[in-house]
């Protein structure tokens, strides 16, 4: 059975025989894989909001596995920072290990949505508790998907400043030396 959460839009139950709508933390809940849905255009609000790093966390927490839906296709028009939207991406795949599947509509969404349904493989519902990282651990692997920017710098550079939206709002020229081209390597990328 797939658990579809009652925010989902009322028109993807046309796609669907066998399911519940009911309450989730994600999208859709499928042998216990979560599946996140965002349209291209809700995952950059979502990425440029501050929200979907924190999301796909609280979901890759509670649910055995977490999949990442990206439904449409990418508009280069509405990417600000094509590097930084695809270095999220990676990050996402890579650091956080939530797979990312591209879908052309909701149609297709929902073809996949079924095939992950038939799957043969057993699933256990046991919940992970673990504890979602801070703020700062966020904004740490996000400066390291900057290039030039490992782990310890990124730690002490949100030690140093506070937060990435501070950094942001910085005036580059008036840091100077290794601090200023850092930060305008930041901003340059997150701009």
């Amino acid at each position: 059975m797939i658990l579809i959460d009652f925010r989902e839009p009322k028109k993807v139950l046309n796609y669907f025989q066998n399911f519940k709508v009911c309450k989730l933390n994600c999208d859709y809940l499928i042998k216990n894989i979560a599946v996140e849905r965002k349209t291209f255009t809700d995952l950059l609000q979502s990425l440029y909001q501050g929200k979907l790093f924190n999301q796909l966390l609280r979901t890759k927490n509670e649910y055995e596995k977490t999949i990442l839906i990206v439904e449409g296709l990418i508009d280069p028009n509405l990417l600000t920072n094509p590097k930084t939207f695809y270095s999220t991406l990676q990050f996402i795949t890579i650091n956080l290990n939530i797979p990312i599947i591209f879908s052309q509509s909701l149609e297709n969404t929902a073809e996949v949505i079924k095939k992950l349904n038939e799957r043969k493989t057993n699933f256990f519902s046991v919940s992970k508790m673990k504890i979602i990282p801070k703020k700062e651990n966020i904004q740490e692997r996000m400066l390291q998907c900057i290039e030039g920017i490992g782990k310890k710098r990124a730690r002490v550079i949100i030690k140093k400043y506070g937060s990435i939206n501070k950094i942001i709002n910085l005036d580059k020229y008036l840091i100077k030396g290794i601090d200023g081209k850092i930060i305008r390597k930041i901003k340059n990328n997150l701009n």
